[in-house]
């Protein structure tokens, strides 16, 4: 998965991983979009900080443009996040990255545990 990010991408593109699979950022080479490389901060509904942490993602996600935003699924990690779901499923709590990703990518492929969606306006 990584070296297929890395073949469609260049050294400057950012990229996204909603999930736990942060290891392709180093395999890939590739910078995050965001300093939020782990999901949990984003479900932590009980934490201060949550809406504004949700708030900083997506304007970090608009104004960086990833090539591509990752979501995995199969990854779920109760004693993490806090929730039942993977990460696949746990989109559909976070409306405003989901009408990103649905507004902005399309799926490009799938491999294994990982959807690749790529940004519309630079396919």
């Amino acid at each position: 998965m990584a070296e297929y990010v890395r073949a469609r991408t260049d050294s400057h593109d950012y990229i996204f991983i909603w999930g736990f699979g942060t290891l392709v950022y180093f395999l890939a080479d590739r910078a995050s979009a965001s300093r939020f490389v782990f999901p949990n901060a984003l479900l932590s509904a009980w934490h201060p900080r949550y809406a504004a942490w949700r708030r900083e993602l997506i304007h970090d996600l608009t104004a960086r443009k990833p090539r591509y935003i990752i979501v995995m699924e199969k990854d779920s990690l109760f004693w993490i996040t806090g929730t039942e779901g993977d990460s696949l499923q746990n989109l559909k709590n976070f409306p405003s990255l989901n009408n990103l990703i649905n507004n902005e990518y399309s799926l490009e492929k799938t491999i294994e545990h990982f959807h690749l969606y790529r940004i519309k306006s630079q396919a």
